[in-house]
Protein backbone atom coordinates (compact mmCIF):
# COMPACT_ATOMS: atom_id res chain seq x y z
CA UNK A 1 0.00 0.00 0.00
CA UNK A 2 1.41 3.38 -1.01
CA UNK A 3 1.51 6.07 1.68
CA UNK A 4 0.36 9.59 0.80
CA UNK A 5 3.21 11.41 2.51
CA UNK A 6 2.15 14.75 3.98
CA UNK A 7 4.93 15.37 6.50
CA UNK A 8 8.63 14.50 6.52
CA UNK A 9 10.43 14.66 9.87
CA UNK A 10 14.22 14.96 9.62
CA UNK A 11 16.90 14.61 12.23
CA UNK A 12 19.71 17.15 11.89
CA UNK A 13 23.14 15.94 13.00
CA UNK A 14 24.20 12.85 11.09
CA UNK A 15 21.16 13.09 8.80
CA UNK A 16 20.54 16.53 7.32
CA UNK A 17 24.15 17.52 8.02
CA UNK A 18 27.36 15.80 6.98
CA UNK A 19 30.11 14.94 9.44
CA UNK A 20 31.57 18.45 9.09
CA UNK A 21 28.20 19.91 10.21
CA UNK A 22 27.32 21.41 6.83
CA UNK A 23 24.17 20.64 4.84
CA UNK A 24 24.72 17.23 3.26
CA UNK A 25 25.21 16.84 -0.52
CA UNK A 26 22.02 17.28 -2.52
CA UNK A 27 19.87 17.87 0.58
CA UNK A 28 19.00 21.52 -0.06
CA UNK A 29 17.87 20.90 -3.63
CA UNK A 30 15.83 17.84 -2.69
CA UNK A 31 14.17 19.65 0.20
CA UNK A 32 13.07 22.51 -2.03
CA UNK A 33 11.72 20.05 -4.61
CA UNK A 34 9.70 18.27 -1.92
CA UNK A 35 8.39 21.56 -0.52
CA UNK A 36 7.26 22.56 -4.00
CA UNK A 37 4.93 19.54 -3.94
CA UNK A 38 3.14 20.85 -0.86
CA UNK A 39 4.71 18.43 1.60
CA UNK A 40 5.63 19.79 5.02
CA UNK A 41 9.21 19.25 6.22
CA UNK A 42 10.11 19.63 9.85
CA UNK A 43 13.32 19.31 11.84
CA UNK A 44 13.20 16.89 14.78
CA UNK A 45 16.41 17.51 16.67
CA UNK A 46 18.19 17.60 19.98
CA UNK A 47 19.22 21.17 19.23
CA UNK A 48 17.35 24.36 20.12
CA UNK A 49 16.48 27.26 17.80
CA UNK A 50 19.58 29.46 18.33
CA UNK A 51 21.89 26.65 17.16
CA UNK A 52 19.79 26.09 14.04
CA UNK A 53 19.01 29.59 12.82
CA UNK A 54 21.31 29.44 9.80
CA UNK A 55 19.81 26.10 8.73
CA UNK A 56 16.24 27.35 9.17
CA UNK A 57 17.10 30.43 7.13
CA UNK A 58 19.03 28.67 4.37
CA UNK A 59 16.40 25.96 3.84
CA UNK A 60 13.37 28.13 4.75
CA UNK A 61 12.07 25.68 7.31
CA UNK A 62 10.34 28.22 9.55
CA UNK A 63 7.27 26.07 10.11
CA UNK A 64 6.53 23.12 12.41
CA UNK A 65 9.53 22.36 14.60
CA UNK A 66 10.58 19.85 17.25
CA UNK A 67 13.65 20.78 19.27
CA UNK A 68 15.51 19.95 22.48
CA UNK A 69 15.06 16.22 21.92
CA UNK A 70 11.28 16.52 21.80
CA UNK A 71 10.86 18.84 24.78
CA UNK A 72 9.89 21.81 22.58
CA UNK A 73 7.21 21.60 19.89
CA UNK A 74 6.26 24.78 18.08
CA UNK A 75 5.09 26.40 14.88
CA UNK A 76 7.94 28.77 14.10
CA UNK A 77 5.93 30.57 11.42
CA UNK A 78 3.47 31.87 14.00
CA UNK A 79 5.49 31.60 17.21
CA UNK A 80 2.89 29.26 18.71
CA UNK A 81 4.25 26.84 21.30
CA UNK A 82 2.37 23.58 20.89
CA UNK A 83 3.92 21.77 23.86
CA UNK A 84 7.02 22.15 26.01
CA UNK A 85 8.55 20.31 28.96
CA UNK A 86 11.22 21.39 31.42
CA UNK A 87 13.55 19.37 33.62
CA UNK A 88 13.41 19.25 37.43
CA UNK A 89 16.09 21.58 38.79
CA UNK A 90 17.07 18.91 41.32
CA UNK A 91 18.13 16.58 38.52
CA UNK A 92 19.90 19.32 36.56
CA UNK A 93 21.88 20.20 39.69
CA UNK A 94 22.83 16.54 40.18
CA UNK A 95 23.94 16.20 36.55
CA UNK A 96 26.04 19.37 36.77
CA UNK A 97 27.70 18.03 39.92
CA UNK A 98 28.48 14.70 38.22
CA UNK A 99 29.78 16.42 35.09
CA UNK A 100 32.16 18.45 37.25
CA UNK A 101 33.35 15.35 39.11
CA UNK A 102 34.15 13.61 35.81
CA UNK A 103 35.45 16.80 34.10
CA UNK A 104 32.89 16.44 31.33
CA UNK A 105 31.60 19.08 28.93
CA UNK A 106 27.95 19.92 29.57
CA UNK A 107 25.31 22.26 28.16
CA UNK A 108 21.84 23.15 29.38
CA UNK A 109 19.32 24.76 27.08
CA UNK A 110 15.86 26.22 26.73
CA UNK A 111 14.07 27.27 23.54
CA UNK A 112 15.99 30.55 23.30
CA UNK A 113 19.19 30.07 25.30
CA UNK A 114 22.05 27.62 25.84
CA UNK A 115 24.61 27.73 28.65
CA UNK A 116 27.86 26.01 29.58
CA UNK A 117 30.57 26.74 32.12
CA UNK A 118 33.68 25.80 30.18
CA UNK A 119 34.62 26.23 26.55
CA UNK A 120 37.69 24.30 25.36
CA UNK A 121 39.45 25.64 22.28
CA UNK A 122 37.94 23.02 19.96
CA UNK A 123 34.43 24.03 21.05
CA UNK A 124 35.21 27.70 20.41
CA UNK A 125 36.26 26.78 16.88
CA UNK A 126 33.08 24.76 16.34
CA UNK A 127 30.98 27.59 17.75
CA UNK A 128 32.47 30.13 15.37
CA UNK A 129 32.44 27.91 12.29
CA UNK A 130 28.90 26.61 12.66
CA UNK A 131 27.25 29.69 14.20
CA UNK A 132 26.28 28.08 17.47
CA UNK A 133 24.89 30.43 20.08
CA UNK A 134 25.76 29.50 23.62
CA UNK A 135 26.85 31.59 26.58
CA UNK A 136 29.74 30.64 28.83
CA UNK A 137 29.04 31.28 32.51
CA UNK A 138 31.25 30.81 35.59
CA UNK A 139 28.71 28.70 37.48
CA UNK A 140 25.88 26.79 35.78
CA UNK A 141 24.14 26.13 39.07
CA UNK A 142 23.84 29.85 39.73
CA UNK A 143 23.29 31.02 36.17
CA UNK A 144 20.30 28.96 35.02
CA UNK A 145 17.49 31.54 34.70
CA UNK A 146 14.65 28.99 34.71
CA UNK A 147 14.27 25.21 34.49
CA UNK A 148 15.86 24.11 31.19
CA UNK A 149 14.30 21.83 28.63
CA UNK A 150 17.37 19.73 28.00
CA UNK A 151 20.88 18.96 29.17
CA UNK A 152 23.59 17.62 26.87
CA UNK A 153 26.73 15.99 28.22
CA UNK A 154 29.83 14.81 26.37
CA UNK A 155 32.33 12.20 27.50
CA UNK A 156 33.63 8.68 27.35
CA UNK A 157 30.80 6.23 26.64
CA UNK A 158 31.42 4.27 29.84
CA UNK A 159 31.28 7.44 31.93
CA UNK A 160 28.01 8.42 30.32
CA UNK A 161 26.61 4.93 30.90
CA UNK A 162 27.45 5.25 34.59
CA UNK A 163 25.60 8.57 34.80
CA UNK A 164 22.60 7.12 32.96
CA UNK A 165 22.47 4.13 35.28
CA UNK A 166 22.60 6.42 38.34
CA UNK A 167 19.47 8.33 37.34
CA UNK A 168 17.65 5.15 36.31
CA UNK A 169 18.56 3.36 39.53
CA UNK A 170 17.23 6.30 41.55
CA UNK A 171 13.99 6.36 39.53
CA UNK A 172 14.33 10.02 38.65
CA UNK A 173 11.63 11.57 36.39
CA UNK A 174 14.04 12.08 33.49
CA UNK A 175 14.83 10.35 30.20
CA UNK A 176 18.45 9.89 29.10
CA UNK A 177 19.34 8.84 25.59
CA UNK A 178 22.56 8.64 23.60
CA UNK A 179 22.74 11.03 20.66
CA UNK A 180 26.15 9.69 19.61
CA UNK A 181 28.68 7.31 21.13
CA UNK A 182 30.15 10.12 23.25
CA UNK A 183 27.14 12.37 23.87
CA UNK A 184 23.93 11.98 25.85
CA UNK A 185 20.77 14.05 26.26
CA UNK A 186 18.66 14.43 29.37
CA UNK A 187 15.03 15.51 28.96
CA UNK A 188 11.95 15.20 31.12
CA UNK A 189 10.38 11.80 31.69
CA UNK A 190 8.34 10.52 28.73
CA UNK A 191 9.82 13.16 26.41
CA UNK A 192 11.29 11.79 23.21
CA UNK A 193 11.16 12.45 19.48
CA UNK A 194 8.43 9.88 18.91
CA UNK A 195 6.05 11.40 21.46
CA UNK A 196 6.75 14.88 20.09
CA UNK A 197 6.04 13.76 16.54
CA UNK A 198 2.70 12.30 17.66
CA UNK A 199 1.78 15.62 19.27
CA UNK A 200 2.79 17.56 16.17
CA UNK A 201 0.87 15.21 13.86
CA UNK A 202 -2.25 15.68 15.96
CA UNK A 203 -1.80 19.48 15.86
CA UNK A 204 -1.42 19.41 12.07
CA UNK A 205 -4.24 16.86 11.67
CA UNK A 206 -1.95 14.51 9.72
CA UNK A 207 -2.35 10.74 10.15
CA UNK A 208 0.84 9.09 11.41
CA UNK A 209 0.71 6.68 8.47
CA UNK A 210 1.26 9.71 6.18
CA UNK A 211 4.51 10.70 7.88
CA UNK A 212 8.04 9.74 6.83
CA UNK A 213 10.89 10.02 9.33
CA UNK A 214 14.65 10.09 8.79
CA UNK A 215 17.38 9.65 11.36
CA UNK A 216 20.72 8.14 12.20
CA UNK A 217 20.96 7.34 15.89
CA UNK A 218 19.33 5.75 18.92
CA UNK A 219 17.40 8.89 19.86
CA UNK A 220 15.61 8.69 16.50
CA UNK A 221 14.30 5.17 17.11
CA UNK A 222 11.15 6.30 18.93
CA UNK A 223 9.95 7.89 15.68
CA UNK A 224 10.38 4.84 13.50
CA UNK A 225 7.49 2.56 14.57
CA UNK A 226 4.87 5.32 14.65
CA UNK A 227 5.50 6.64 11.12
CA UNK A 228 4.33 5.22 7.81
CA UNK A 229 7.88 5.18 6.44
CA UNK A 230 11.19 5.32 8.29
CA UNK A 231 14.62 5.82 6.77
CA UNK A 232 17.94 5.17 8.52
CA UNK A 233 21.08 6.80 7.23
CA UNK A 234 23.90 4.48 6.18
CA UNK A 235 25.99 5.82 9.08
CA UNK A 236 23.41 4.63 11.63
CA UNK A 237 24.10 1.76 14.06
CA UNK A 238 22.77 -1.63 12.98
CA UNK A 239 19.93 -1.52 15.52
CA UNK A 240 18.62 1.65 13.86
CA UNK A 241 18.99 0.22 10.36
CA UNK A 242 17.08 -2.92 11.35
CA UNK A 243 14.18 -0.82 12.58
CA UNK A 244 13.87 1.21 9.37
CA UNK A 245 11.75 0.73 6.27
CA UNK A 246 14.70 1.78 4.11
CA UNK A 247 18.43 2.28 4.63
CA UNK A 248 19.91 5.21 2.72
CA UNK A 249 23.53 5.95 1.87
CA UNK A 250 25.43 7.68 4.67
CA UNK A 251 25.07 11.35 5.50
CA UNK A 252 28.30 12.29 3.69
CA UNK A 253 27.11 10.61 0.49
CA UNK A 254 23.74 12.30 0.09
CA UNK A 255 21.66 9.88 2.17
CA UNK A 256 18.94 12.42 2.91
CA UNK A 257 18.61 13.47 -0.73
CA UNK A 258 18.46 9.78 -1.73
CA UNK A 259 15.65 9.21 0.76
CA UNK A 260 13.60 12.20 -0.39
CA UNK A 261 13.92 11.06 -3.98
CA UNK A 262 12.95 7.48 -3.16
CA UNK A 263 9.85 8.23 -1.11
CA UNK A 264 8.60 11.37 -2.89
CA UNK A 265 10.37 12.66 -5.98
CA UNK A 266 10.86 9.40 -7.87
CA UNK A 267 7.24 8.39 -7.25
CA UNK A 268 6.05 10.94 -9.81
Amino acid sequence: MEHQIQLIAMDVDGTLLDDDKFIAPGAAEAIQAVKARGIILTLVTGRNKPTLRWILDELDLWGPFIGSGGAYIADLSTGKIIEQHTLPLEDIHQLITMAREHHLMMFVDHAEWMLCEMEPAEYRDIKRLHKYAWQVVPDLLAAIPEPPMKALIFGDHKQLEEIKKYFEANHRPVHLTFTANTSMDMVSQDVNKGHALTVLADYLNIPLINIAVMGDYLNDLEMFPIAGISVAMGNAPEVVKRAATFVAPNNNEGGLAWALKKIVLDKE
